[in-house]
């Protein structure tokens, strides 16, 4: 009907580095993000972080836990999840290379993360937004 709106929800929303900013008032928890953002995909863990912000594990622990509301872990295995569905939708990868590229340590622990977080395998994943990115 002429005039009418329809509202669409998007499929997928792929942030930019630009934009995947978390303004954090504190320096050890922005660093943190920071370090995530750039290094989650090879591999590191809390303990690599700890040592690159420069703080203890427990009071990373505490202030992400009052700035961000989750674990450093939390945030480095979403932040792998996230571009492990960018691969899975973008490219043909095997989910193999995608597990390596998003810093798994195997394509069976990310299918079980993936699994636990997003409610489906990745395959099925990569079945349902296939070709409806945009």
């Amino acid at each position: 009907m002429p005039g009418e709106v329809y509202r669409v929800p998007p499929i997928w929303v792929a942030a930019r580095r630009s934009t995947d900013v978390v303004a954090v008032p504190d320096e050890d928890v922005s660093a943190a993000v920071r370090y995530i953002r750039d290094y989650a995909c090879q591999g590191i863990d809390v303990g690599d972080l700890v040592t690159a912000v420069n703080i203890s594990r427990s009071m990373l622990e505490r202030k992400f836990k009052k700035f961000l509301n989750c674990t450093p872990h939390d945030l480095i295995v979403r932040t792998r999840l996230r571009r492990a569905q960018e691969l899975l939708i973008q490219t043909d990868l095997t989910i193999e290379n995608v597990a390596t590229l998003s810093g798994f340590s195997s394509a069976e622990y990310m299918s079980s993360v993936f699994h636990r977080f997003m409610g489906q395998a990745p395959r099925d994943f990569r079945k349902a937004y296939r070709g409806k990115s945009g």
